[in-house]
């Protein structure tokens, strides 16, 4: 996230260890919300994505944008935090929520 709370990259990773592995709600729950936001993002004009999942249970992307687009990608970001830090205080052993300012 940038100065101005605009996505700008985000990765999971790990297993939540709440279940065994293809049966974790945990994990299942952070995968839908991060992929879905990666899926919307893909389909939007103006926005560039490269996402990437290298081995299970890691995901990453990094986005760029057009100026036009930081409203979208502010509501966007908006969701997905508040997704994931719903599943945090939810699951709080097995969630861990970090959101870092990039320097620019």
């Amino acid at each position: 996230m940038d100065k101005e709370e605009i996505l700008k990259s985000c990765k999971v990773s790990g297993h939540a260890d709440l279940a065994p592995k293809g049966s974790d709600i945990v994990c299942s729950a952070v995968s839908i919300l991060v992929r879905t936001t990666v899926q919307v993002l893909m389909d939007r004009a103006g926005i560039k994505i490269n996402a990437s999942a290298k081995e299970r249970g890691v995901l990453g992307m990094e986005i760029e944008y057009a100026v036009d687009k930081k409203e979208f990608l502010y509501a966007v970001g908006e969701f997905l935090i508040k997704g994931l830090k719903s599943i945090s205080e939810e699951y709080p052993n097995h969630c861990k929520v970090n959101i870092r300012i990039a320097e620019e």
